[in-house]
């Protein structure tokens, strides 16, 4: 029998932080909590309980929780977490929130303990916003990364243990952030937990740090991981776990599955999602950055003139333009790499005939220079019959 994050908290609820320590099951319950919306509860300067913040948002009959599948089962879990010891005696502090047209940014501080916080960074929801960095960072270093190390490396000090995660999205920040984190502030880590987040285009950012703090890294991803493939970091300490949800949906964090208290691990991924994965990543491998930005840069200009601004706004007609302009983007791509294939003919064949062009004028001067030669050569020695 497979259970869930409610089931967990059934058993383990009444034991705190400070009874029993963190785990990997409380791990991705942490990151879950990171998609509640507090904004209009909670400021970063202050601090207080998740279960004092729910019944904030119980009051204004405002609970959300930002996850882009709109599942009613993440409200249930909100409500859960908050009333149990483990999870509802959490103290919240730090709590960031920012969302224009340029960047989503989410982040929290919970406290654990007297002396140990988790930073936990939410994922992408659904803004156009969000989903404009996820595919940027494909060619680029994006706001939000630079707003989690930022995040980090203010609030890490030398009187707290740290633990770093998030899911999709924020798993990059969390792995972007435990990256470029100096040594000294990383020294006070403890995990940093990449929840199917993709990871880092070496294109972009140089790995050689995570490959020396590679053992501090843990990878969580669904049975049918796509993002979570993208560009898939070199993570020795990674599991596969089931899902309840079918599909590119396993996704949805809350859709994990446990055996009692422990992941409900699987030995491989699901063969469909692992063609696909790297059918994409072999896709991107062969873009250099100005096409891979060419492409992210017609799609989401697209979205901004037809005036969507979030997910939910999209509807058949927008997508079926959005699948237009990336199968021409694909068909650009290839026009563009038989036009640089022709130029390069061009020019070999134009060299080809210039060098034989200039050897044929080398041999003609030197057959000349040879004949003239044999020329003054054969009157030299009839001068010399005639004189003897």
């Amino acid at each position: 029998m497979k259970h869930t994050f409610v089931d967990y908290v059934k058993w383990r609820g009444d034991r705190s932080f400070a009874e029993e320590q963190l785990n990997y099951i409380d791990s991705l319950i942490l990151c879950h909590i990171a998609y509640i919306d507090f904004s209009k509860v909670l400021d970063q300067e202050e601090t207080i309980t998740l279960r004092e913040a729910v019944e904030r948002l119980h009051q204004k009959d405002d609970v959300r929780i930002l996850m882009v599948d709109h599942d009613p089962k993440h409200l249930e879990n909100v409500d859960v977490y908050a009333q149990s010891k483990r999870f509802g005696d959490i103290r919240i502090n730090n709590y960031v929130d920012l969302l224009d047209e340029e960047v989503q940014f989410s982040a929290m501080t919970l406290q654990l303990t007297d002396d140990t916080c988790y930073l936990a960074y939410r994922g992408t929801d659904a803004s156009v916003a969000g989903w404009k960095e996820d595919f940027m960072l494909s060619f680029t270093q994006v706001p939000s990364q630079m707003l989690a190390l930022s995040y980090a490396d203010n609030i890490i000090d030398d009187q707290h243990y740290y633990y770093l995660g998030g899911h999709s999205k924020g798993g990059n920040l969390a792995l972007y952030a435990g990256i470029m984190l100096s040594d000294e502030k990383f020294s006070r880590i403890r995990k940093v937990f990449v929840l199917d987040g993709p990871g880092l285009s070496s294109d972009v950012v140089s790995l050689a740090t995570l490959e020396r703090r590679k053992n501090y890294f843990v990878s969580i991803v669904p049975e049918y991981s796509i993002i979570g493939q993208i560009f898939l970091p070199n993570i020795p300490e990674s599991y596969i776990v089931s899902s309840n949800f079918f599909s590119v949906m396993q996704h949805s964090l809350a859709s994990w599955q446990l055996n009692y208290t422990q992941l409900d691990v699987v030995n491989k991924l699901d063969g469909q999602a692992d063609f696909l994965s790297r059918k994409l990543n072999g896709w991107l491998k062969d873009k250099d950055m100005l096409e891979r930005e060419k492409l992210v840069n017609d799609i989401f200009g697209f979205l901004d003139e037809a005036g969507v601004k979030a997910v939910d706004d999209i509807d058949a007609k927008t997508w079926r333009r959005m699948f237009t302009i990336l199968t021409s983007n694909v068909k650009d791509s290839f026009d563009e790499t038989r036009k640089q294939l022709l130029e390069k003919l061009q020019k070999t064949t134009a060299t080809v005939s210039q060098s034989f062009n200039d050897t044929k004028n080398s041999l003609k001067a030197t057959l000349d220079e040879t004949a003239d030669k044999l020329q003054n050569r054969f009157h030299g020695l009839i001068r010399d019959d005639k004189d003897s």
